[in-house]
């Protein structure tokens, strides 16, 4: 099954099964909050920090839930090597695996926070 495929299984019924889905997926809803963001603020290719950075509320700092997202978390997080993200799933892939990292310093430092 493609991922075309995929989409095209759910309609807006499922929002509340897909919403319960995503709480258990790690970052999942701060990834998806990302992507819409970058849905309504930018265009693809993105090329640099800088687009990442246009996601943020003020060009400084995002906040979803308990999480705060920042422009040096960004580049802190982000390799230069994800760049450029070529479309919403390179966006939603690479965001995924710098959330992990950022979890994964943390951890080292402070008392992990629980996973969803």
């Amino acid at each position: 099954m493609t991922a075309q495929d995929t989409r095209r299984a759910f309609d807006e019924r499922d929002v509340g099964l897909l919403t319960r889905v995503l709480a258990h997926i790690p970052n999942g809803a701060e990834v998806a909050y990302a992507a819409k963001r970058a849905r309504e603020r930018t265009k693809y290719p993105i090329t640099g920090y800088e687009g990442l950075v246009a996601l943020l509320d003020d060009g400084k700092v995002a906040r979803f839930g308990d999480r705060e997202v920042t422009a040096d978390a960004i580049k802190r997080y982000v390799p230069k090597e994800f760049f450029p993200l070529d479309d919403e799933d390179d966006l939603i892939a690479k965001l995924l695996i710098a959330f992990d990292r950022a979890e994964i310093e943390h951890s080292k430092q402070t008392v992990p926070r629980p996973r969803r």
